[in-house]
């Protein structure tokens, strides 16, 4: 009985009969009273009647609601990978659940999912010191880690940079390496440095001498490779490794590698998107009148007319100041001179930017076009001669001698654009390798030879890509990211691996996603990438169209599944592990030659010679590539190694996937909760689509395909008890505390529950030294049994509590009723002997005036009697002196005469004459006076 039908039940007051002989005492009237029942709970609310449902649909509801009773604290769980039934909506809905609790970081395995709610309150850097120390709840997701239970740190950032800190430190540990990955705006940036913040500040010293270094070198690296994207407004468009050195566990110096850097958008960005931000910087001071010294030669019409800059009305980008970007390459350490250079070479693109090719070829000697070259040699450090050169006539060497032909508008084109890109990829990498030697990178080097020397690497790498006109920077940008996702699950299921050694279990058979085909695809032989370098190496005069090279891809990818063709004949089509991508080869060619670089060295090393300052060319060549060797080759007319974009891009993921499989990788996927950048928004759309294209519900359904549930023995008994007891019987959980013993006993209940002998080999659980390895459709079905026994506990408990609910509600009413008649009887009583007592006052005071009445009448007579004896006495005394007076005296006439007369018979007085029938005069006046309310009678 709830609380409201005992409020109900108490208000109803039963009336009972009282009893005869507590009042017999009392006379009132009496009456008859019927017998009342005892009290009953009142009945509760009748629900209207419903539409009967069938079984089947009874059955179904009432599974579900087993299964949701089972899976209550799904939402809450901290590693994804224990989600029961594990599919896509129970992760969406797992992530928006912690994402409305204020929870952003999720696991995934041995993925940290980092969702970025757009506000600074979340990820403010003492938060973060705070946030990671705290430990998990005690819940059931944590029946499966390998921490100790309920003491395991959250997921968080801190919590990577520790564990891969506390790793490096030993004596003999593996290089740790960071992975962060993610789309434009998903926060790698921000996570990049917040932990490089705990790393560098975790002691004091040299490493805040060295966290201000690599801080003050990331505005130079945004500025020079950050751009605006549909997405975001400060997106990194370059992939970055920075490696912390480490001796005797005390940061020493740091590396920085930058690659992959997209070359094509200086010279191009598709719609609503724009160029780096340097460009953008050096186009705002030239018009807000900025007369800098760096900015000598460019002008504002070169910052209106270059195709190379937005044009008016296009949206703005991020805005960087050129002084403030300055500043922070003289904090890097990046000389005045050199910077002086990388700023007039920047000039010298935009001002390349300006030429019309088509009316430059067609008339060399255009006076508007002459400008445009004069203005960009000088910023280049070029002569106006050689550029002009080089832009309109092409060398072919044949024998000993060197034949000179004008290049088409479209060749001509080419070269400009192929140049532009080649300086600008220059200019960022010397500015990486001047970053390098300000953080002493060579000396940190020599140091990891020493004993207790390690490293900690952060790998910022590039989310999988998916957009309207696909082309040679997505097919390298997902090249890359299916290898990590390759890379990513062969350290899942070797994690696996461990485990199952670890438990005496043997080598069991984990199954592995299936990722090679689409890497045979993109680079293997006879692959997309091979196509295009050998097409790139033959110098066709012609180079095929993209139906041709469509066609040279289906011809060479019959036999590969992950390769498809598209409705349109210069498209095809790749399939990754995050979904089919449609890419455009119109211009996969162009973008993938690379090989007039020797011609852009040779140019470079020419205008040397005709400079006075050579800072340029000193800066742009390779370290171990000087100007001098450059200029050494112009007059041998061997031909170079060609290379080409793709092959070169391929041999630095190779490197580097190399190291990643010599080093222990911690993964990080970040995750934009909305495209609009909205702070506090959940999008599920987008969610969805980025835990797709970030390959974790791949790999979540990769690890679940296995057994990827591992719960220990005094786990399990803790959780499963109610089904442990029906194997026990009678036994105490005690009683099977023994390791042995507890282990057989969880064998036989799981054997017992999920009739193990109907399984397949592959499909039953495996029992290790420790733990319990099941598969997820299991788990649910334990805990579905779960339920079943719980829900018949709660009946049952319900049910008793219940009755102790409705014997307390009926004693507290006896108890009330009972009061409630003590306080009627009371009452009844009362009143009674209050109407005795008024009667019994009445006739006290009717007894009392009588006898007053009596004593005041015998009073009155007693003092009549006396007054009459008074009143004759006093008549004697009075006649006898007058007699005596007059007898003694003259008597005059009158007095004579009367004496004469005869005398009278003298009668008594009347008022006290006993034959009188008078009443007494005076008598009678007094009683009237004082008792004239009373009779006499």
């Amino acid at each position: 009985m709830d609380g409201a039908q005992t409020a109900q039940a108490q208000s109803v007051v039963p009336r009972t009969p009282l009893s005869t002989k507590d009042n017999a005492h009392v006379k009132t009237k009496t009456t008859k009273r019927k017998s009342v029942p005892p009290p009953v709970a009142p009945r509760q609310k009748q629900r209207p009647p419903t539409k009967p449902k069938s079984k089947g649909t009874a059955r179904q509801e009432q599974r579900q609601r087993r299964i949701s009773v089972a899976s209550a604290r799904v939402n809450f769980y901290d590693d994804l990978a224990r989600i029961a039934p594990l599919n896509e909506d129970a992760v969406l809905s797992c992530i928006k659940e912690r994402f409305n609790s204020g929870i952003f970081y999720s696991e995934a395995g041995p993925t940290l999912v980092a969702l970025n709610p757009y506000t600074l309150g979340a990820y403010a850097a003492n938060d973060i010191v705070t946030d990671a120390t705290q430990t998990s709840p005690n819940m059931l997701s944590d029946v499966s880690s390998d921490a100790p239970e309920f003491d395991r740190e959250r997921p968080h950032l801190n919590s990577i940079a520790r564990r891969a800190l506390t790793n490096a430190s030993h004596e003999k540990a593996k290089e740790q390496i960071i992975v962060l990955s993610g789309q434009s705006g998903a926060g790698k940036t921000f996570s990049t440095n917040a932990i490089l913040k705990y790393l560098t500040h975790h002691d004091a010293g040299e490493a805040h001498e060295l966290a201000d270094k690599i801080t003050s070198s990331g505005p130079v690296l945004e500025a020079f490779g950050n751009a605006r994207t549909i997405n975001n407004a400060n997106s990194s468009r370059f992939g970055k490794f920075i490696a912390l050195h480490l001796s005797q566990g005390n940061i020493v110096g740091a590396t920085i590698e930058a690659f992959l850097l997209e070359k094509s958008r200086v010279t191009h960005s598709q719609s609503h998107e724009q160029n780096f931000h340097v460009f953008h910087a050096i186009q705002s001071a030239i018009l807000s009148g900025n007369d800098s010294s760096m900015l000598t030669g460019l002008t504002q019409e070169h910052c209106c007319i270059s195709t190379f800059l937005p044009k008016h009305g296009e949206p703005t980008t991020k805005v960087f100041s050129l002084d403030g970007i300055c500043s922070s390459m003289t904090t890097v350490g990046i000389k005045a001179a050199h910077q002086h250079a990388i700023i007039q070479a920047v000039c010298g693109i935009i001002q390349l930017g300006c030429l019309d090719l088509a009316k430059f070829c067609e008339n060399p000697m255009d006076q508007h076009q002459n400008g445009f070259v004069e203005a960009a040699a000088k910023s280049l450090q070029l002569s106006f001669a050689q550029l002009t050169e080089f832009i309109l006539k092409k060398k072919r060497v044949v024998g000993t001698d060197t034949i000179l032909t004008d290049r088409t508008p479209q060749e001509a084109t080419s070269t400009v654009i192929g140049f532009c890109r080649f300086v600008y990829n220059r200019l960022f990498t010397a500015i990486v390798r001047n970053a390098n030697a300000s953080l002493g990178a060579a000396e940190s080097a020599q140091r990891l030879q020493q004993p207790g020397s390690n490293t900690i690497g952060l790998l910022d790498i590039f989310g999988f890509e998916s957009c309207e006109e696909n082309s040679l920077e997505q097919l390298c940008i997902n090249f890359t990211n299916e290898k990590l996702q390759r890379h990513y699950v062969t350290h899942m299921i070797e994690a696996e691996w461990k485990l199952y050694q670890a438990e005496g279990l043997g080598v069991a058979e984990v199954p592995m996603g299936d990722t090679a085909m689409c890497l045979d695809a993109i680079a293997g032989k006879g692959s997309v990438f091979s196509i295009l370098t050998e097409q790139c190496r033959l110098k066709l005069k012609v180079a095929p169209s993209p139906a041709k090279l469509t066609s040279l891809f289906q011809e060479a990818l019959r036999s590969n599944s992950a390769y498809n063709t598209a409705k349109s004949s210069h498209q095809f089509v790749l399939k990754h592990y995050a979904g089919p991508v449609v890419y455009t080869a119109s211009s996969l060619l162009s973008k993938n030659q690379d090989v007039h670089f020797t011609v852009y060295e040779r140019v470079l090393g020419d205008g040397s010679e005709c400079s006075t300052e050579p800072s340029l060319c000193t800066l742009l060549m390779p370290e171990n590539q000087p100007a001098s060797a450059v200029a050494a080759h112009r007059g041998k007319g061997r031909k170079a190694k060609v290379d080409t974009v793709a092959a070169t891009f391929v041999h630095d993921m190779a490197k580097l996937f190399e190291r990643l499989g010599r080093g222990a990788v911690h993964y990080i996927r970040c995750i934009s909760s909305n495209k609009q950048g909205l702070a506090h928004t959940f999008s599920d759309e987008d969610v969805l689509n980025q835990l797709r294209t970030g390959g974790i519900i791949h790999s979540l359904q990769v690890f679940a395909e296995g057994r990827p549930v591992h719960i220990k023995y005094t786990v399990f008994a803790n959780c499963y008890a109610p089904l442990l007891r029906l194997v026990k019987g009678e036994n105490s959980p005690e009683s099977a505390s023994a390791a042995e013993n507890l282990k057989e006993c969880v064998r036989t209940t799981i054997e017992m529950q999920l009739n193990v002998a109907s399984l397949s080999h592959d499909q039953r659980p495996l029992f290790g030294r420790t733990r319990v390895f099941l598969k997820d459709s299991q788990v649910t079905l334990l805990n579905e049994r779960l339920a079943i026994l719980r829900g018949r506990a709660a009946t049952q408990i319900q049910a008793f509590w219940r009755k102790v609910l409705a014997q307390e509600s009926y004693s507290n009413i006896r108890k009330q009723v009972v009061k409630l008649q003590a306080i009627v009887r009371m009452t009844i009583a009362l009143r009674h002997t209050r109407n005795l007592y008024q009667k019994w006052l009445t006739v006290q005071r009717l007894a009392q005036e009588k006898e007053a009445q009596v004593q005041m009448l015998k009073a009155t007579n007693a003092f009549v009697t006396a007054e009459e004896v008074g009143f004759n006495a006093t008549g004697v005394i009075t006649s006898h002196a007058t007699i005596q007076r007059a007898a003694h005296e003259p008597q005059p006439a009158q007095v004579q005469q009367a004496q004469t007369q005869p005398s009278r018979q003298e009668e008594p007085y009347p008022m006290f004459s006993e034959t009188s029938n008078a009443q007494p005069v005076f008598a009678h006046s007094i009683h009237r006076h004082r008792f004239g309310y009373m009779s006499l009678s």
